[in-house]
């Protein structure tokens, strides 16, 4: 029964991923609706991934590096100021 239900609801799934572009006349996108697949294999791949590190290090935090550019802070500056004028 559980097996039944996983089946059709993801068949459900994506077949309301090919159908939404389809009603909005977007046929471009229809196939993209088939890789809907992968976004679960992705994110189950995430999930199992957030578990291990919750297991083994609970008080570790993955963060995204922020203010690495390529550009200096003289630049910054400079088009900051540029922008107020």
């Amino acid at each position: 029964m559980s097996l039944a239900n996983l089946l059709i609801g993801n068949i459900v799934f994506i077949y309301l991923s090919l159908l939404a572009p389809v009603k909005r006349r977007l046929y471009d996108l229809v196939p993209i609706g088939l890789t809907v697949f992968f976004y679960w294999v992705l994110l189950s791949i995430a999930a199992y991934k957030g578990l291990w590190q919750l297991l083994n290090n609970p008080f570790y935090w993955e963060k995204t590096d922020h203010g690495i550019s390529k550009h200096s802070a003289h630049e910054i500056a400079q088009a900051q100021s540029g922008a107020s004028a």
